[in-house]
């Protein structure tokens, strides 16, 4: 999948045929508009969507489905913390769900490093903080009426109680 910008459709259309003639070296080629009006498109336009990109108005921004995305995978990190209050063997500690969250988070943003919106992307980062810093503030509460060791365990620090068990015997 590509896109070719131009300032003209002779310039954009010399620019597609060059494209061609490179992707048939490869053994590949692109749906022409001409004979495949269904697979390929032309024209001109400010506002489209393009591999999870938005170009809308000289704004290049995640798509609305990419950024949904980010925050729902947030939310499922955050609901596997809430699972450790179950005493689920499986539930991430707040730390190993924090780090996971910045690192989804860091990954995300780098992917998306070309797009111009910034206001957007303070949009997001403001979603982001409404999603996180109020779970946190209730985590932290929690593990104030927690016995120590489930305070620990939240924390992401192992309790040598919780280790493999099989004393030698005499």
């Amino acid at each position: 999948d590509f896109v070719i910008f131009g300032p003209t459709y002779k310039a954009v259309r010399g620019a597609y045929k060059k494209a061609q003639r490179l992707l048939s070296k490869h053994g590949l080629q692109a749906y022409d508009i001409e004979t495949h009006p269904d697979k390929a498109s032309q024209g001109k336009s400010d506002n489209f969507e393009f591999l999870g990109v938005e170009f809308r108005n000289k704004l290049i921004r995640p798509s609305e489905a990419s950024r949904r995305k980010l925050l729902n995978s947030i939310n499922c990190i955050l609901s596997e913390i809430l699972k450790i209050e179950g005493g689920s063997e499986n539930a991430k500690s707040l730390v190993a769900a924090l780090y996971q969250i910045s690192n989804k988070i860091r990954g995300w943003g780098n992917q998306y490093k070309f797009c111009n919106d910034a206001a957007l992307i303070g949009s997001i980062d403001a979603d982001i903080t409404h999603l996180v810093i109020p779970f946190f503030i209730k985590c932290s509460k929690s593990i104030a009426v927690k016995d120590l060791d489930a305070q620990r365990r939240l924390l992401g620090i192992w309790c040598l109680r919780d280790c493999k068990h099989e004393p030698i015997c005499f």
